[in-house]
């Protein structure tokens, strides 16, 4: 057991670097995105309602030399936010992946949580078994992190295909209903385009997963983990 933690130590320790690298490349394009958004210049017009009066003094307005100067700009830093998409897909797709190697590799949770029994509909108590390790962690929407990780980063590997395996499209189900209880039956909440994937006008899935958990930064990231492999002390 002793080796275990040590080798799992290790593993946070090695991946640390690459991490936090990563993690900065996010914050780098999460800054592209806000600049693009504070250079995108606002029309505001309080008008009386006249026929043609608001589109009129639109025209105008994006006439001005100052208009189109400010909208030249922020065309060319959306179009540089928008040609790196694909890049902070990949990044975030490579920090869940570490996170999912790290729990398939140090995990030793074997017990089931009757609260998200749902998600494991249609798998074989064989499969089920298999998956538990990934039982652990914090709820997202009354999801352990471990199983949103596990869900992430398996979209992400595979978001060429339009079919993932049962336990992988529970999840994004869950995850995509504004109340989770809709889960069983008839479906009444609306669903987030984000996670739904039958939404096919979103591709890689990795950001919004990563947002999902909350994980901003490296420090978001280590606290999760540490406290996946933390013993619960009961009084």
């Amino acid at each position: 057991m002793r080796d275990v933690e040590i080798a799992r130590e290790e593993y946070i320790s090695q991946t640390e670097h690459a991490l936090k690298g990563m993690f900065d490349l996010l914050r780098y394009y999460d800054g592209l995105f806000h600049e693009a958004a504070q250079a995108s210049p606002v029309f505001a017009l309080r008008h009386s309602g006249g026929e043609g009066e608001f589109q009129d003094a639109l025209i105008a307005w994006q006439n001005q030399p100052s208009t189109q100067q400010s909208m030249g700009v922020a065309a060319t830093l959306w179009e540089k936010h928008s040609a790196i998409q694909f890049s902070r897909h990949v990044i975030a797709g490579s920090i869940l992946q570490i996170a999912y190697k790290a729990i398939e590799l140090f995990s030793t949770n074997d017990t089931a949580d009757l609260d998200t029994d749902y998600l494991f509909q249609h798998l074989s108590a064989e499969k089920k078994a298999s998956h538990l390790k990934f039982l652990v962690g914090r709820k997202v929407k009354g999801i352990h992190i471990g199983l949103v990780i596990y869900a992430g980063r398996n979209q992400y590997n595979h978001f060429e295909q339009t079919k993932l395996n049962p336990l992988n499209r529970n999840i994004f189900h869950a995850l995509a209903l504004e109340d989770a209880t809709d889960f069983v039956g008839e479906e009444k909440s609306f669903k987030n385009p984000s996670f739904d994937l039958e939404n096919l006008d979103v591709g890689v899935r990795s950001s919004v997963i990563l947002s999902a958990l909350g994980w901003r930064s490296y420090s978001d990231y280590e606290s999760d983990i540490q406290s996946i492999f933390t013993p619960v002390v009961s009084d």
